[in-house]
């Protein structure tokens, strides 16, 4: 069965009641939007919060918004609209981060989103999104280097040979077939996945390189009249470059370079990433980069025992004869290595002093030592609580046990630290104590609170996508938010239970709900909470009622 339009509402209030009262019980909040165009070509703003949940932090849907103009002050008021339809009045006091991407609307220097959120509040701390960052670097080291400019091209053409032509994809999947290969489809090279989807269209050409050089030569030979000049020119390309001893060389090297960089990717985009995991997997992708700098990784190994010569002193990869070998070519990409490592670390720089103060919290930095561990972090909580001194005050935290405790936590901590370096404890093992560490887990909240990456609006927009179709492009935004609510933050099918969805349908509703039973209604008085529960258990069992999936 399908979901009854006007009980759509119900289902996402009970959904969302949760979120609403973790909303107004978090001491701080940060926000996290990002602005596009949907289906029916209408400017919205998609609006996610981001709290502390029992130390950790959880990031929440909060709603779609038309914006009405795209300027700074249209988004600020875009993002009011969405905070106090979502029931939360009081964002701006609880405010004291922001999450975007790096659009000058939202974090030019004069009159952007940034400064219009800041006015009063100089404590707000704006985060560029490190995923977007991370992605602007890498393509522009791809900008500046000829090979990696061949392969960007390959990737482009390859996409629009197969994506715009069924009759092609359906030979390369014959040649695959009687070559015993699988392949996967090429895909684009942009996405809301970013460099995810280079490393896929990588990947798609290195795993289907025997029967896509096949079809490419195939194609190059067509007689005249059986494809058209531009095929058949790109085809001839395309099939010169993939016998090209040094471009295929060059791309396996790129498949190690795309894993490295792609996987530190992901990591950002991960919803539970902090200002106290940035710096860590920023290091250790870049301890990867300078390991790969000084040895071949896996694919480009693989790529070498697969390259053979015959008597003639030709060789071949994979059944095809290669051109312009150079075996005595040592395995010198440094260069490249170092482009990338140069633009990441430089768009990655993090510039934002109170990010690396926050990072006092993460106890994998804390010293081995009880004279070093005595004096750790002492100059940073004094900072943090001179910027945060504003909101420590709303928040009635004595700032000045703000040190004491910090000491009493190194020592509750470090001695188990120093004890036992596997299981090391973290900062989330004083929310278990909070009355012992009640001012200083208010400040611990609060930098745990800020954003580091706005990658969940993208997949906020992927849900946008998935409902507001072609086919259903004039959804008002009212129930774009109730269906995004339930897809977003609703439990699966299996796990959902409809009781509390038909109890708001049952007391909130424009019409009285009173089916088969008006006698015994009459006997319920206004507002008796447990007549109308009562009531309600009766509907529910005398008329069956059945939602969809259920």
């Amino acid at each position: 069965m399908l979901i009854v339009p006007c009980f759509t509402s119900f289902i996402a209030a009970a959904v969302n009641e949760p979120i609403q009262k973790a909303l107004s019980e978090a001491k701080a909040l940060s926000i996290i939007f990002d602005g596009a165009t949907d289906t029916s070509v209408a400017e919205v703003e998609i609006v996610y919060c981001r709290i502390v949940v029992d130390g950790r932090p959880k990031e929440y849907f909060v709603g779609l918004q038309d914006l009405q103009h795209a300027h700074s002050e249209g988004v600020v008021q875009a993002l009011d609209r969405a905070m106090r339809q979502f029931g939360c009045d009081d964002w701006l006091q609880k405010l004291v981060g922001t999450g975007s991407d790096g659009a000058s609307v939202n974090v030019g220097a004069n009159n952007s989103v940034r400064t219009r959120l800041q006015n009063g509040r100089p404590y707000v701390v704006n985060t560029h999104c490190v995923a977007h960052r991370l992605e602007l670097g890498a393509l522009q080291a791809i900008k500046n280097n000829p090979m990696l400019q061949t392969l960007e091209e390959m990737f482009k053409l390859l996409h629009k040979h197969y994506h715009y032509s069924p009759k092609a994809l359906r030979e390369l999947g014959q040649i695959a077939d009687m070559m015993e290969e699988r392949i996967i489809k090429p895909t684009r090279l942009q996405g809301t996945r970013w460099l995810p989807h280079i490393m896929q269209a990588s990947k798609a050409l290195m795993n289907g390189y025997g029967p896509i050089l096949a079809h490419f030569e195939h194609v190059s030979q067509a007689a005249p009249g059986q494809t058209t000049a531009e095929v058949k020119g790109r085809a001839t390309y395309l099939a010169k470059k993939l016998k090209d001893w040094r471009v295929i060389r060059f791309m396996a090297f790129f498949q190690d370079l795309l894993e490295i960089v792609s996987g530190l990717s992901l990591k950002f985009q991960q919803s539970s990433m902090t200002c106290l995991d940035f710096l860590d997997a920023l290091e250790a992708a870049n301890l990867q980069l300078v390991e790969l700098g000084q040895g071949p990784g896996q694919h480009f190994s693989a790529f070498q025992n697969a390259v053979v010569a015959n008597d003639e002193g030709d060789h071949f990869y994979r059944g095809a004869k290669l051109t312009h070998v150079d075996v005595q070519q040592l395995y010198n990409f440094g260069d490249v290595i170092d482009s990338v490592q140069e633009r990441i670390n430089g768009r990655l720089d993090n510039k934002d002093n109170i990010l690396c103060l926050a990072r006092v919290f993460d106890t994998r930095d804390w010293p081995n030592t009880r004279v070093d561990l005595a004096t750790y972090g002492n100059n940073n909580i004094e900072s943090l609580s001179v910027h945060f001194a504003q909101v420590l005050d709303r928040l009635h935290c004595n700032r000045d046990q703000l040190r004491p405790q910090w000491l009493e936590a190194k020592a509750h901590l470090g001695h188990r630290l120093i004890a036992n370096r596997i299981q090391r404890p973290t900062i989330q093992d004083l929310f278990q104590d909070r009355d012992r560490f009640s001012h200083l887990l208010i400040l611990v909240d609060i930098c745990l609170t800020l954003p580091v990456s706005s990658a969940i609006c993208e997949r906020g927009f992927s849900a946008v996508k998935r409902i507001k179709s072609d086919w259903r492009s004039s959804l008002s935004t009212q129930m774009l938010n109730h269906l995004l609510a339930i897809s977003i933050e609703g439990p699966s099918l299996e796990d959902y239970d409809a009781e509390r969805a038909v109890h708001l349908w049952w007391t909130r509703g424009q019409r009285t709900r009173r089916p088969q039973f008006e006698a015994a209604a009459d006997h319920v008085a206004p507002g008796d909470q447990d007549g109308e529960d009562q009531l309600l258990n009766f509907f529910l069992q005398h008329n069956h009622l059945q939602l969809a999936g259920q």
